[in-house]
């Protein structure tokens, strides 16, 4: 819900012309030509002994439905008697990254002393525990 809010306001302050009661996540994805979320990579760094590797926002711009995790999430929320086996601890684990991905994104990475920033090579990395991310700079 943290991500269809924040998502909504976003598309709120550019002026998006649909209604905010309207909006879906196919409403979402344009925020990507101002993000860049699509080629983010996010590690979750208590899943061992190695991190759990994920893309939460791969092709979320052409895919049909865009965005697994949230259709996942959005099927339990709406029947979760017959489809709670949906809601799963990797959905929770990628909803969380692509919610950290998003946040991060829209602060310009500015969260003060409890955070890590590096570039290198064209490449950035943003780390907060329990999530890094990577992505073109």
């Amino acid at each position: 819900t943290d991500f269809e809010s924040l998502s909504k306001d976003l598309l709120i302050d550019v002026g998006y012309a649909k209604s905010p009661d309207k909006m879906t996540v196919l409403d979402y994805r344009t925020l990507e030509t101002s993000l860049q979320l699509e080629p983010v990579e996010v590690d979750f760094l208590l899943w061992g002994p190695q991190p759990l590797r994920f893309s939460p926002f791969s092709n979320w711009t052409v895919s049909e439905p865009p965005l697994r995790w949230y259709k996942d999430y959005n099927t339990v929320k709406h029947n979760r008697d017959a489809q709670f086996s949906k809601a799963s601890l990797r959905v929770l684990i990628e909803a969380g990254g692509a919610l950290f991905s998003l946040v991060a994104k829209v602060s310009k990475f500015d969260w003060g002393p409890f955070c890590s920033w590096s570039v290198d090579k064209g490449k950035y990395t943003f780390w907060r525990p329990p999530f890094q991310m990577f992505g073109p700079e």
